[in-house]
């Protein structure tokens, strides 16, 4: 197995991991610990990916199970910040759905394209989009270990965090109507 097959198993692993301690209310600080897990893991996508195109190391599994292990560390991120109400209910609600249909719906074209025999690649807004939606994540997790603690007022770095979210929502959703745009001919058969 290769090196960034490895470190995609390893981000799997390690997002029950994260859960775990985002979860623990009986371990002092495990938002913190939940945290520094989270950035782990989203290191891994960058290095994994890194190392895969610079060495030749593309394989079928990284293709297939990279961004499953991304979407499912993103994914838990957003529901536990959410579910706990770091993230207001209406505004989360939305911006899951918005997130996720995005990837559901990217995931059907490049499926659709597939049977073609076509390949649908990431572009730089989807990259953007990932990354802008990490680092929200990481802000609203520490948002949430604020909350917790009260070791300042976080009624704007709420705010902000909230903003950063939704301009990753903003860019998921431009994305979203991008790829559709730039490949509409997969569907000229449909």
């Amino acid at each position: 197995m290769t090196l960034p097959n490895k470190l995609t198993l390893l981000r799997m692993f390690l997002v029950p991991v994260f859960m775990f301690f985002y979860m623990s209310v009986f371990i002092p600080y495990s938002k913190i610990i939940a945290l520094v897990v989270f950035v782990l893991a989203a290191i891994t996508d960058f290095i994994d990916g890194k190392i895969a195109r610079s060495r030749n190391l593309v394989t079928d599994f990284g293709k297939l199970f990279d961004p499953i292990a991304d979407k499912l560390l993103v994914l838990a991120g957003l529901v536990l910040v959410c579910v706990d109400g770091t993230v207001p209910a209406i505004m989360g609600a939305i911006i899951l759905v918005l997130i996720f249909g995005r990837d559901f719906i990217i995931t059907g074209l490049r499926a659709v394209a597939a049977n073609q025999n076509k390949v649908i690649a990431a572009d730089k807004l989807g990259k953007y989009k990932a990354f802008i939606i990490d680092i929200a994540v990481v802000m609203l997790i520490f948002a949430a270990f604020n909350n917790q603690y009260s070791l300042f007022d976080g009624f704007i770095y709420n705010i902000v965090s909230w903003s950063v979210l939704g301009l990753g929502t903003l860019l998921s959703t431009i994305s979203c109507v991008t790829y559709l745009v730039k490949n509409r001919e997969v569907f000229k058969d449909c």
